[in-house]
């Protein structure tokens, strides 16, 4: 599940991340009491729902596990952050398996994670698999503007249109500062043992997410600094 809220007096409206249906949205009965535990973020569920048009009727809903993921502190922030970018840049009903596990893989890891490096590795790697499934895969070994492979000793500016342009100096004409070439690569490998990469890594993630989010802010953000 990644969201709910109030609907009516009597009803709710839920988002749900699907194996096979991608994000439905649902409207289902407000849970009493004995319910509630079964309506929280994060849970692997059993749904069934009817309907034609893109709001669902909730018919069931039933927790798998008896043990559910519990995120707590930076963890738990995290998780909210992820429902978030799920909600905001996924169509309704557009089948998304691989995303789906990927996700899943994703909370495990957040859970598991001791240092707040640790929790910000698994929120880049989850922003640009992300990215690649909606068709915006950034390219961080390949000059867009030659098409060859980026060097290590290369400056290089983030297009969001195009990708990677290299420039000749530490700043293009507009001012932006280059990145170098080395640092991009690192990210393409998956090597996050210097901080510098993890920076980089954030920046880039934010200019691409920011070209799909348009101008309105994440609420999730307010929450991990």
């Amino acid at each position: 599940m990644l969201h709910v809220r109030p609907y009516t007096d009597s009803r709710v409206l839920i988002d749900f991340l699907t194996e096979n249906t991608g994000v439905i949205r649902a409207v289902g009965r407000a849970p009493g009491k004995r319910q509630r535990g079964s309506l929280q973020n994060f849970q692997h569920l059993h749904i069934r729902y009817r309907g034609d048009s893109a709001l669902k009727t909730l018919m069931g809903c039933e927790q798998e596990s008896s043990a559910p993921m519990l995120l707590t502190g930076d963890a738990l922030y995290c998780g909210i952050y992820l429902n978030e970018l799920l909600q905001r840049l996924l169509m309704p009903e557009d089948p998304a398996r691989e995303l789906f596990h990927f996700y899943e893989n994703a909370l495990h890891r957040l859970l598991e994670a001791k240092t707040r490096e640790q929790l910000e590795i698994v929120l880049r790697q989850f922003e640009f698999f992300l990215l690649e499934q909606l068709g915006f895969s950034l390219q961080f070994d390949v000059c867009a503007s030659t098409g060859e492979e980026i060097r290590p000793e290369g400056l290089y500016i983030f297009e969001v249109e195009s990708g990677f342009r290299e420039i000749q100096s530490d700043r293009d004409p507009r001012g932006e500062t280059g990145i170098s070439g080395g640092l991009l690569l690192a990210v393409a490998r998956n090597d996050w043992d210097s901080a510098e990469v993890l920076r980089i890594a954030k920046r880039l993630s934010r200019q691409a997410l920011k070209h799909l989010l348009g101008n309105k802010p994440l609420h999730s953000k307010e929450l991990f600094r």
